[in-house]
């Protein structure tokens, strides 16, 4: 099997080599199972993600200075990456994704639930790699304008940057609230994020209604709390908005993907606790009272959370990071009781097991998993996605260019990665 499968990658270099990435690539390799990778065998694929102490393609690549096949294959783990959704910009990987219509079927549940107060949490299932995160942006992007005219505020959070920042920044086996962010913090500082960077743009009309209405309103939010709770230093949320944007503008487009309440408020305030006190506790502030407001206008929240278990359980302190996430995030969904807030949640099918069983039933409520609505994702027709992306890759000229400019043999590279 193995001697088979690595003449298969080698016939793989050389066509790669020949035709550049041509249409007819994928039927030279394909299985008679098209929806069957055709490198689907653990071993192969633990090597080529550089398990078992070899090289990943990249450390491999790196390691011997194939720098111009490097290129290649740095060129094509950013065009596939998954980028951000952005309503006001095009949206590239459209461009090559694959659309399953009856995930998006399922997923349009999500408008009927918003619209009767229905209170569950959909929790979207699939294989790592199948798909799942691109098919949830895709159809975010979609439906962004059905989304704003039913008044719909979707927020999208990203739990593999979560770990990162525990796990950068862990200076103790305690995990301390006051510099660790949680989920709900995330979700929390990230909603406001979003408005303050788009209240203001032609092409959110929802964000720029909210914002008149807010003006119209008045909307105070308190700075400081007593010792019992109440809440004192009214201030106005308009004038906090205008601080927040001139706070963005100034530190914001840094470097590729920087994000200012990512790379600035989440991380600064792991490593400063006084930064927390004045700039963290006043983003939390202004969102409490901007989301209460959202409600309370009759507004709908809709929160995304992604990359769950989208971890290396064999760095130190992972797992139990692991398990805070899974603990956090069933807090958060499985005790929302807000009709208008839908949360929709993915993960693996092993981590939905954990999350279902792990975490036994509350005494404080009579049926905590009944409020989960569980989405299967299954893989589309393999054949159709590589037909796709290959397409895609021969009409970016630079890609050409790169590929024809690698003159190293890709097969004695792969043979060298695997190792047999």
């Amino acid at each position: 099997m193995q001697n088979a499968v690595l003449t298969k990658l080698k016939k793989i270099a050389d066509i790669i080599q020949q035709e550049n990435f041509s249409s007819k690539f994928f039927n030279k390799i394909s299985t008679s199972d098209a929806f069957q990778h055709p490198l689907n065998i653990p071993k192969i694929e633990k090597n080529l993600r550089g398990a078992l102490g070899k090289d990943s393609i990249e450390e491999y690549l790196i390691r011997t200075r194939a720098l111009k096949e490097y290129k290649v294959f740095d060129y094509i783990k950013k065009c596939f990456g998954n980028d951000s959704v952005n309503p006001g910009k095009e949206y590239r990987p459209l461009l090559f994704f694959v659309k399953s219509q009856e995930i998006f079927d399922e997923m349009d549940i999500m408008f009927d639930m918003l619209e009767e107060g229905v209170n569950k949490t959909i929790v979207h299932v699939g294989n790592r790699g199948s798909g799942k995160t691109i098919t949830q942006n895709c159809w975010l992007y979609q439906n962004n304008k059905k989304l704003e005219e039913k008044n719909v505020f979707w927020v999208r959070c990203d739990g593999h940057k979560l770990y990162q920042l525990w796990l950068n920044y862990n200076k103790s086996d305690e995990f301390d609230e006051n510099k660790h962010v949680t989920i709900s913090e995330y979700f929390n500082l990230q909603i406001l994020y979003v408005f303050v960077k788009y209240y203001d743009k032609e092409d959110r009309p929802l964000f720029k209604s909210i914002y008149e209405e807010i003006i119209k309103e008045d909307l105070k939010y308190y700075s400081l709390a007593t010792s019992t709770g109440t809440k004192v230093d009214s201030k106005s949320f308009i004038n906090g908005l205008a601080e927040l944007k001139n706070s963005i503008k100034a530190e914001d487009g840094k470097h590729e993907g920087f994000s200012y309440i990512y790379d600035v408020i989440m991380k600064e305030t792991q490593r400063n606790v006084n930064f927390y006190n004045k700039s963290r506790f006043l983003w939390l502030r202004m969102s409490e009272a901007f989301q209460s407001f959202l409600l309370g206008a009759g507004y709908k929240i809709l929160k995304f959370i992604d990359g769950l278990d989208n971890i290396e359980l064999s760095v130190p302190h992972s797992k139990d990071y692991y398990y805070r996430m899974l603990s956090q995030a069933y807090d958060l969904v499985c005790r929302n009781r807000d009709k208008n807030v839908l949360y929709f949640i993915a993960m693996r099918e092993r981590t939905y097991e954990e999350f279902k069983n792990q975490y036994p039933i509350a005494t404080d409520t009579q049926d905590y998993n009944s409020g989960l609505f569980k989405i299967s994702h299954q893989v589309c027709c393999l054949c159709e996605i590589y037909t796709k992306r290959i397409q895609f890759l021969n009409q970016e000229k630079d890609f050409i260019a790169l590929v024809k400019d690698a003159k190293s043999k890709f097969s004695e590279i792969i043979t060298k990665i695997l190792d047999y």
